[in-house]
């Protein structure tokens, strides 16, 4: 049913940050690219369905820089990309 909702998401909202986050990550690769992106979706709405519930948190948009940090080479996950923002600061 998440990815069900994610979907349509990507059609009802195609200016939110996420959707333009699914077509940058995932949209020009293949198929089983855009099945595994869509899950990635997925989850990301039902997180941010629970922070709204729970704590009455609105999804803000994320700040925009003009720096980009670099990411740790060959890394594709969150956690390492977030432990180099940290570390080099």
């Amino acid at each position: 049913m998440l990815v069900e909702l994610a979907w349509r998401w990507l059609h009802l909202q195609p200016h939110s940050l996420m959707t333009q986050w699914f077509n940058r990550r995932f949209a020009g690769g293949g198929k089983r690219m855009r099945r595994a992106g869509i899950v990635a979706l997925a989850r990301r709405l039902a997180i941010a369905l629970w922070r709204y519930l729970e704590h009455g948190e609105i999804p803000r948009p994320e700040p925009r820089s003009s720096r980009r940090l670099p990411e740790i080479p060959g890394s594709t996950g969150y956690a390492c990309n977030a432990l180099a923002r940290n570390t080099s600061s």
